[in-house]
């Protein structure tokens, strides 16, 4: 369309197939960076895309059938585009065709600029006009709740109210020359539309809102755990207030200072009775700590052996590089175990909150998980074996009575105890004397 009406304007201009094309390969290169990204967002932001260009497609055809008018609400704009229109069929832009810019694209541009400035100042500022003004930008923002998408499609609107606006004003003439004017300058007003980018724009903001949908998704489901877990302790409170009631107070109080060491073979609960609840609630989350940890360490030896040698020392990000262009899979899931092996690290040992000379001691302790060669695996094999020799050294001394851990009838937690006391035994060197002899 645009080389049929420059022919026949006779201005003909070389390169704007080139520039089309690699509009066209920008719009692929964003497309394929988008397939790049986690599937589930993606899939969410493709949804959103088309629910964009959905929207965008339905505004152009209602401005094309005249449903709506982007200068309705500021009507100095509407005369001011119709000065440039009457500007361009009288030729006052004739002979400026050789300039670095389009003097009718530029005057146009600044009318339209002007007034989605004008309607951000009344944002901004609230004034009370705006709401019986209902401008075309706050609309746009409602649309698409993204600011630079609102702001390219509110100047797209208009741009394309102006292409209407010259078609219907050079109908009004029987005129070649004026006609060849509103021919030539169609295209233009076209590509400024496109110049505005909506393609990358609708991408990026359907990639955000997709990214911020699944934050607060996350967010949300983090929240009804925690309400179902609250919930959860205090139906065990009531369960346990019940229990007092009914005089199985102490029965309570022994589950409570139950501690695990293991199973039986019939799978229930083992372990001993700590001194009260306290050091049981302190010894408890010890030991799990402790078998997350050699849990941890079993995936972190897994992902090293999977790596082996050679795709450890080949496959890698050198955080010493400047630019980091991509992290393999294995370094950031390595990262993240040492993250968490750490935490594990510090409630095994009882620390609550870390000091930097604790955290030093952590990463000493766990070692380089990255390591090319056999060092990280060897440091992680040690702490496993002090780590399971520390448990098996608590089950050793712990001097509470041996119980086993039962669901009652009655549906309720009990402790049956299984044993003596594991308590050292204090051999008394001098024998006494019974009294009276």
């Amino acid at each position: 369309q645009q080389k049929s009406a420059i022919q026949a304007g006779a201005d003909a201009e070389i390169g704007r197939s080139g520039v089309m094309a690699e509009g066209l390969n920008d719009i692929a290169r964003q497309r394929q960076d988008a397939a790049d990204a986690q599937q589930m967002e993606a899939q969410d932001a493709a949804r959103r895309f088309q629910d964009y260009s959905a929207e965008t497609q339905k505004q152009i055809d209602d401005v094309r059938s005249k449903t709506i008018d982007p200068n309705r609400a500021y009507a100095d704009t509407g005369s001011k585009v119709s000065a440039v229109i009457g500007g361009l069929l009288g030729g006052l832009y004739q002979g400026l065709n050789h300039l670095s810019s389009n003097p009718f694209i530029d005057q146009m541009n600044k009318v339209i600029d002007r007034d989605i400035a004008a309607q951000e100042t009344d944002l901004k500022t609230k004034k009370e006009a705006i709401g019986e003004r209902k401008g075309l930008l706050a609309e746009m923002r409602a649309t698409y709740k993204d600011e630079a998408l609102a702001k390219a499609q509110a100047k797209n609107l208009y741009l394309e109210g102006a292409k209407e606006q010259l078609l219907a004003q050079a109908a009004q003439y029987d005129s070649p020359a004026i006609q060849a004017r509103a021919d030539k300058e169609i295209p233009e007003l076209t590509r400024a539309q496109y110049d505005l980018g909506i393609q990358k724009l609708m991408q990026e903001a359907a990639a955000r809102n997709a990214a911020g949908a699944a934050a607060r998704a996350a967010e949300e489901l983090r929240f009804k755990h925690d309400l179902e877990l609250r919930k959860a302790g205090q139906e065990d409170r009531k369960l346990d207030i019940e229990a007092g009631k009914e005089g199985a107070k102490k029965g309570q109080d022994d589950v409570g200072r139950f501690v695990g060491t293991g199973k039986d073979a019939q799978g229930q609960p083992i372990g001993y009775l700590e001194r009260n609840v306290e050091g049981a609630k302190e010894r408890e989350a010890s030991r799990i700590a402790a078998g997350a940890l050699i849990s941890k360490i079993d995936d972190a030896l897994a992902i090293r052996n999977e790596q082996g040698t050679l795709g450890r020392t080949i496959n890698r990000q050198d955080p010493n590089q400047t630019i980091q262009l991509y992290t393999p899979e294995w370094q950031t899931k390595i990262r993240g175990l040492h993250a968490e092996m750490l935490t594990d690290w510090a409630h095994a040992k009882k620390l609550g909150v870390l000091s930097a000379s604790d955290i030093q001691m952590g990463d000493t302790a766990i070692g380089d998980l990255e390591s090319r060669g056999s060092r990280g695996d060897v440091a992680l094999n040690h702490l496993k074996s002090l780590t399971q020799k520390a448990l098996d050294a608590e089950d050793a001394a712990a001097s509470g009575q041996r119980v086993t851990k039962v669901i009652g009838a009655d549906g309720h937690e009990h402790i049956v105890p299984t044993g003596q006391s594991n308590a050292p035994n204090n051999v008394r060197a001098v024998p006494r004397t019974p009294v009276g002899h």
